[in-house]
């Protein structure tokens, strides 16, 4: 082989494989979580921040979940983490990690994997039961009705109680007792349709939300309605009253008078 060409040679490959070997160099993001605990609830939110260390713009995040799919792409084009918003239930205990990805002479870098963290999670405090007293089965503006809701009887340290309409949510004073009566004045269309009920109970040093209870339903039918109906029933009874009465006391007097 002619020496001549072995030394230009190697210079190409070396100017043609070290950028992409460079490339591929780029370290593993750090992943952190919001709050962070030893162990979190069914129905805490958490959230997973990726950040890159390089100095260099980062075009995007992935986060993968214990199975080891991607469950988020979050694409950035900037310095800043990426960030994954969790609702923490039973099936997303388990392992969490990251990467970020950049564009280098136009094809897509892949970082490292991040350092995993593990989310531990134990089932929310066990759901209470909601009834109706003073139950219609219609309810029309002015009505009331009281929303009983009842942990189970061996719940402790309940701080208090909430109740979830369709429409509103309502936060009850700190309560001393496993069972909390709200008193609903029905003035409004957010008091009714739906209503859950859920407790707050102290654990961990934290207030964690109870499961909701089943929902109870506080009809609007005969508030809009029957209000329409009974209002628009007066209006025609006492029209017709007025009519009835002006056709008896005038119609004799028209008839002598058209009497040949």
């Amino acid at each position: 082989m002619d020496h001549r060409f072995l030394v230009p040679f190697l210079v190409f490959l070396h100017a043609v494989l070290l950028p992409a070997t460079a490339a591929e160099e780029l370290p593993p993001p750090e992943l952190s979580v919001f709050p962070s605990h030893p162990q979190y609830y069914e129905g805490e939110k958490v959230e997973l921040s990726c950040t890159a260390k390089i100095n260099k713009t980062v075009g995007g995040y992935r986060f993968f979940d214990p199975s080891g799919s991607m469950v988020h792409e979050e694409v950035t084009g900037g310095f800043w983490s990426g960030l994954l918003a969790i609702t923490v239930q039973k099936e997303k205990a388990g392992t969490y990690s990251c990467e970020y990805w950049r564009k280098d002479g136009g094809k897509e870098v892949r970082s490292k994997r991040s350092n995993e963290t593990t989310l531990r999670v134990e089932e929310a405090p066990k759901k209470p039961s909601l009834t109706l007293n003073h139950t219609l089965l219609q309810y029309r503006w002015g009505d009331y009705v009281s929303l009983v809701c009842s942990a189970p009887p061996e719940v402790k340290k309940i701080k208090e109680f909430q109740y979830i309409g369709d429409k509103q949510t309502i936060q009850t004073q700190e309560s001393m007792d496993n069972t909390y009566v709200y008193n609903l004045s029905i003035t409004r269309e957010n008091d009714l349709g739906n209503f859950r009920c859920a407790y707050i109970q102290l654990l961990s040093g934290r207030k964690i939300r109870s499961e909701k209870s089943d929902s109870v339903f506080i009809d609007p039918a005969g508030t809009s309605w029957g209000r329409i109906l009974a209002t628009g029933g007066i209006f025609f009874t006492v029209n017709g009253l007025i009519f009835l009465i002006t056709h008896c006391y005038f119609l004799p007097k028209v008839s002598k008078r058209n009497d040949f």
